[in-house]
C-alpha cells in the first residue's frame, strides 16, 4: 500500500533539487566599464560600442568564526549579564534625575508664572514714569524666567 506522501516525495522533491543545483550554479560573465558622452560611468555585462575597460570580478571573501569553548562561554555570559546590568542601573537612575528636573523644572515654572500673575495684578496706576519703567523691566525678568522654566 503506497502512502499518500510518496508520490509528492517522488515527483516534486527531485524537480526541486534539480532547480536548486541549476540555480545554484556559478555564473559567468564580463563586465565592462566606459564613460559615455555624457562623461557618466557605466557598467554593463555587454560590450559596449566604442572603446571600454574589462574589469575582473573580486573573488568572494570568506570568513570563520570560532566558537569559543563552553567555559570561556559561561565567563562571557556572566560579563554580559554584569554589563547589562550595570546599563539597567545607570538608565533607572537617568530616568530618576530625569524625573526629579523635571519635577524642580515644573514647580520653578509654576511659582514664575504666579510671580508674573501677582505682578500684573500689582499695576501701579497713576505712577510716575520711572515707576513704570521698573514695573515693565520686573515683568520682562518675570516673563524670561517663564520661558526657562516652561518651554
Amino acid at each position: 500500500m503506497k502512502q499518500p506522501g510518496m508520490v509528492w516525495q517522488r515527483g516534486v522533491v527531485p524537480v526541486v533539487f534539480v532547480v536548486v543545483a541549476v540555480c545554484s550554479l556559478p555564473g559567468h560573465a564580463e563586465i565592462y566599464q566606459w564613460v559615455d558622452e555624457h562623461g557618466r560611468v557605466n557598467y554593463s555585462d555587454q560590450k559596449p560600442e566604442q572603446s571600454y575597460l574589462e574589469i575582473e570580478p573580486s573573488p568572494i571573501t570568506i570568513y570563520r568564526m570560532e566558537t569559543p569553548a563552553i567555559e570561556d562561554d559561561s565567563q562571557a555570559r556572566a560579563l554580559r549579564n554584569a554589563s547589562r546590568l550595570e546599563a539597567k542601573k545607570t538608565h533607572r537612575l537617568q530616568e530618576e534625575q530625569r524625573r526629579e528636573d523635571d519635577a524642580k523644572r515644573a514647580t520653578r515654572c509654576d511659582s514664575a508664572r504666579d510671580s508674573y500673575r501677582n505682578a500684573q495684578a500689582d499695576f501701579p496706576r497713576g505712577a510716575r514714569v520711572e515707576d513704570l519703567r521698573r514695573y515693565r523691566a520686573n515683568l520682562d525678568r518675570l516673563n524670561s524666567k517663564i520661558k526657562k522654566f516652561c518651554y
